[in-house]
């Protein structure tokens, strides 16, 4: 190969480089100069949502009410802060009110897979994971009860 292809070829790894940069700069995207925590450093206390009927048996909320916890739980922390910022009376328990709102709202506008089955009251449970000592710690606590109609 003749030296001025080989210099052609070098320099043509730089040219890419560049213009990737520019046109993510034009885009408003700053990945490749971004800094972005996401796995380096773990939280110490995290918490997640679940539904269980009244006699406490985890109800498989994908296969009943076609919702994942993901969405229960951020369906959870949506109606709670609106609770926590309503201008109108300020509750006493904000998190039972948003509990509440929650199952109503997994009952009522997601409509259920079976909708024959039998009326049973439905509770919203809270555990929050905390990182104690190498161990992980679970508190449960109950949000809410919704009974039925």
């Amino acid at each position: 190969m003749s030296a001025r292809l080989l210099r052609a070829a070098r320099r043509v790894p730089i040219k890419l480089m560049l213009s990737v940069v520019f046109v993510s700069l034009l885009l408003r995207e700053f990945y490749p100069f971004s800094w972005f925590p996401m796995y380096s450093n773990f939280s110490g206390h995290t918490w997640y949502v679940y539904v269980t009927d009244h006699r406490d048996q985890p109800i498989a909320l994908r296969e009943r009410f076609r919702v994942t916890t993901p969405f229960l739980k951020k369906a959870y922390y949506a109606n709670l802060r609106a609770a926590q910022d309503s201008r109108s009376e300020p509750s006493l328990s904000p998190e039972r009110d948003a509990a509440l709102a929650t199952l109503r709202f997994v009952t009522t506008e997601v409509r259920p897979k079976h909708a024959g089955t039998p009326c049973v009251g439905l509770r919203l449970w809270k555990v929050e994971l905390t990182r104690r000592d190498r161990e992980i710690a679970r508190d449960r606590s109950l949000l809410g009860e919704l009974g039925c109609p």
